[in-house]
């Protein structure tokens, strides 16, 4: 399935120039009609130059865009314009950590962002627990592997939204580096965008 949208609206615009034509050859001619088809391919062309300067424009990195794209993006056919538009969207935020940092208390709060480690590690602990004796859960670490996505199961589960998270996330080691996006604005990239959801999904 065609799912690129500069060739989708290539692909109106043929159809629209092939309308064009055959509405004018008709006897009398479907000036009305023909008009329209213009008006489709004007929308189309003010898009396609739009798509077209977004895709060759401005296609840098920083230091940490770069090794969150390398280690986690390029594998999954991601390309560099599709993951710049996902570093541009509303609500991304890089945040460094040290050892010992909480990024969230566990059931105290919803987590309202989605987060993936780019580098270092965090670790789920069970928040009943004594300080002293919490055990830890599992981890997520930014080693370019599967599971250092956190908060996921709200981008495919709307009952998850809004409740508490159930675990305290705390940094286990220094200069750990994690991205965070908002749920709801990387939710629409998503949706508009099938490959960066196969890389998060």
């Amino acid at each position: 399935m065609m799912n690129d949208e500069i060739h989708l609206r290539l692909l109106s615009v043929s159809g629209s120039v092939c309308g064009i034509i055959f509405n004018l050859s008709r006897k009398p001619p479907l000036r009305a009609s023909a008009l329209w088809g213009m008006v489709f391919i004007s929308v189309n062309t003010y898009h396609l130059r739009k798509l077209y300067l977004e895709r060759v424009h401005d296609i840098s990195f920083d230091g940490d865009e770069m090794m969150l794209y390398t280690d986690h993006f390029q594998e999954c056919d991601v390309e560099p314009w599709q993951f710049k538009k996902l570093i541009r969207s509303g609500g991304c935020r890089f945040r460094r950590y040290d050892k010992g940092d909480v990024i969230i208390e566990g059931g105290s709060k919803p987590l309202k962002d989605v987060m993936m480690v780019v580098r270092g590690e965090v670790g789920a602990e069970d928040p009943r627990y004594d300080s002293r004796t919490r055990p830890l859960l599992y981890s997520y670490r930014g080693d370019g592997k599967n599971g250092c996505v956190i908060g996921g199961t709200a981008l495919v589960d709307s009952s998850v939204k809004g409740k508490n998270y159930p675990h305290r996330l705390v940094v286990t080691e220094n200069d750990t580096l994690v991205v965070k996006w908002d749920a709801d604005k990387l939710k629409d990239v998503m949706e508009s965008d099938k490959d960066i959801e196969s890389a998060f999904l």
